[in-house]
């Protein structure tokens, strides 16, 4: 099986719709392009608090309506691809440990291990402070 790669209109279009979300209100914490080795693919995690009120299945469906209604620009973007996680998931809280400071919208990151949790290659947005 073929990996899925990540291409530029990906990193673009998952950093509008991580701004798209927060500037709507979305709690995101942080978001990053995560490789899946196992299937080969690469998920976008969107992390947001744990003490929200809401699910993350309630979460998703807030996502989906604000992509609809905003996403225009981004209208190719395929949200299928989108995990909602909480900000203490341990690929949010590893990728918070091995990243520098990010000194431009996104940094690649790969490779490492932190706490048990293997970062195969990632491309982080923004994380929690």
């Amino acid at each position: 099986m073929a990996t899925e790669s990540l291409v530029m209109e990906d990193v673009t279009d998952g950093f509008r719709f991580a701004t798209l979300l927060a500037e709507h209100g979305f709690p995101v914490t942080a978001a990053a392009w995560v490789h899946d080795p196992d299937a080969e693919r690469w998920r976008l995690l969107i992390a947001k608090p744990r003490d929200s009120n809401e699910s993350l299945y309630e979460s998703y469906g807030r996502l989906v309506h604000i992509f609809h209604q905003f996403g225009t620009e981004i209208a190719d973007f395929d949200n299928a691809k989108v995990d909602i996680v909480f900000d203490d998931d341990p690929r949010i809280k590893a990728l918070s440990e091995v990243s520098p400071p990010l000194t431009r919208n996104y940094k690649r990151v790969g490779g490492t291990m932190y706490d048990n949790v293997y970062i195969d290659e990632a491309l982080i947005y923004k994380l929690a402070a």
